[in-house]
């Protein structure tokens, strides 16, 4: 083990209900502790062609940035886009196992942004990944699920019917959070902000339909977004409500001059 963070593998206490042969293994329960993180739940292992994996997890707290090595310093100042595709060329491994992960996570940081009370339930087979549910209690100022597959291990991630549902009161800190383009608009009194969505695609060109909620902006999409050298492209239906044009035409931060 080559430590990411020092301090770290320093401790490790276990116990566990072990039964089985060399090709079937169950452990249930075990209870881990690493460090400062307890680990506690069930596994099993199925030895065959294409090993298959089920765990069952749950734990108080873990900082993955002391586990799992950073981004290279060429690929910090990269775009998000970017980013993402770098993770995920690194993942192919997923692709040879079959796993069963479900369980439950208090509070995890990840690159140093904080998340709570998250549950999740994945199924991999294939290279294809089965949310079937992903639930994050408090993230960045919102609460966000999905459901839907994930796939492009190894390569870029690619999604299809990813059911997405998201809700903050500081819609400024959120998007700053996540590095999303920020609109030209005046967001004092746009705060709070829900979206429910679907989507089919890939970071480059993807298939939706999105129902938002700005302030007392509705706003309603479906269609095509994909992404250009001059920014992301839209082609599709828009119903767009305000209530108070005022208010909006304001908000918009227009020269008039």
């Amino acid at each position: 083990v080559n430590p990411v963070a020092p301090s770290t593998y320093r401790r490790a206490v276990g116990k566990a209900d072990i039964a089985g042969n060399l090709h079937n293994v169950k452990i249930s329960p075990f209870e881990l502790t690493l460090d400062k993180t307890v680990f506690k739940g069930e596994a099993g292992i199925i030895r065959s062609e294409r090993p298959q994996y089920y765990l069952a997890l749950t734990s108080d707290s873990i900082n993955f940035d002391n586990y799992l090595p950073g981004l290279p310093k060429e690929e910090l100042d990269k775009p998000l886009k970017e980013r993402m595709a770098y993770r995920f060329a690194r993942l192919g491994l997923l692709n040879d196992v079959d796993v069963d992960f479900r369980g439950s996570l208090d509070l995890g940081i990840y690159e140093n942004v904080p998340f709570e009370n998250t549950m999740f339930n994945f199924k991999l087979s294939q290279g294809v990944m089965d949310i079937g549910k992903l639930s994050i209690g408090s993230i960045a100022n919102s609460s966000l699920t999905a459901e839907g597959e994930l796939r492009g291990f190894g390569k870029e991630p690619q999604v299809t019917n990813l059911k997405y549902s998201v809700e903050t009161k500081n819609f400024d800190s959120f998007i700053n959070k996540f590095e999303f383009t920020k609109p030209g608009i005046n967001l004092k009194d746009l705060q709070q902000f829900s979206s429910q969505g679907i989507v089919t695609g890939d970071l480059d060109r993807a298939a939706m339909k999105v129902i938002s909620k700005l302030g007392s902006w509705d706003i309603v999409y479906s269609g095509q977004i994909s992404n250009s050298k001059n920014g992301y492209l839209l082609n599709g239906d828009l119903d767009f409500k305000a209530p108070d044009f005022v208010a909006f035409v304001n908000a918009l931060n227009l020269d008039y001059s």
